[in-house]
């Protein structure tokens, strides 16, 4: 039997929540502009709800994906991520998934 041991270390990265979320703003916010009428029926749709690509041939999904740089991503692998995403004013945490798409298309495409 093998047991196999974690360490766990934790360190402040800032003074409080506000300077927390100044640093992930500026690091990681992109901002949605210049979108096509297709484009912000999708985004608009992620906003009321979620937006369901119904398959890879969807265009404007796919067109969406391209806004998304790897390097802006929270977090991100090569089917999911998250990006903090300025859009018509608002501010909002973007979870997206886009494994079902050519590895060639997506945001991020190594791990």
């Amino acid at each position: 039997m093998t047991l196999t041991r974690y360490r766990y270390t934790v360190s402040t990265v800032a003074d409080s929540t506000a300077t927390y979320a100044q640093q992930l703003r500026e690091k990681h916010l992109i901002t949605l502009s210049g979108l096509s009428e297709d484009e912000r029926m999708v985004v608009n749709e992620a906003v009321d709800d979620v937006y369901y690509a119904e398959d890879t041939d969807d265009e404007a999904f796919r067109s969406v994906m391209d806004h998304f740089p790897a390097e802006s991503a929270i977090d991100a692998d090569s089917y999911d991520g998250t990006w903090l995403v300025r859009y018509d004013g608002e501010i909002y945490v973007a979870d997206f998934s886009y494994g079902g798409f050519d590895l060639n298309d997506r945001p991020v495409t190594e791990e």
